[in-house]
């Protein structure tokens, strides 16, 4: 794997996680704006890298949720949390195959013998 690629899908599984959290978020009462503002962010960095490494279905999806979101000006938090919470899903199914690809630091490989890994 590329480094360029390698570091795209490190970059990914932290922006993956913050995602997660912005879901819960916005699917609180009265959610902050900051929130579908910050998910929109990560989106348009996701959509703007993803194909430049050979993610082209990931970033077309992810586009495509920033656009949603634009649409929807940030007022209906509900809708925008269904749609990030199913890109979520796209999200993990593309994380999932490249985990088991990418060469394990030997941190890793000692957390997962000692069960340590989160």
């Amino acid at each position: 794997m590329s480094r360029l690629k390698k570091r795209f899908v490190q970059t990914h599984y932290e922006r993956h996680d913050r995602l997660e959290d912005l879901v819960a978020v916005m699917q609180q009462a009265n959610p902050p704006t900051s929130a579908v503002q910050e998910a929109e962010s990560i989106l348009h960095k996701i959509a703007g890298t993803a194909g430049s490494v050979g993610f082209t279905e990931l970033g077309e999806a992810a586009l495509q949720l920033e656009l949603f979101i634009r649409d929807q000006t940030h007022t209906d938090h509900v809708a925008i949390a269904q749609r990030l919470d199913a890109f979520l899903d796209v999200s993990l199914a593309f994380c999932d195959p490249i985990e088991q690809l990418m060469p394990q630091a030997p941190q890793d490989a000692f957390a997962k013998v000692s069960g340590t890994q989160h």
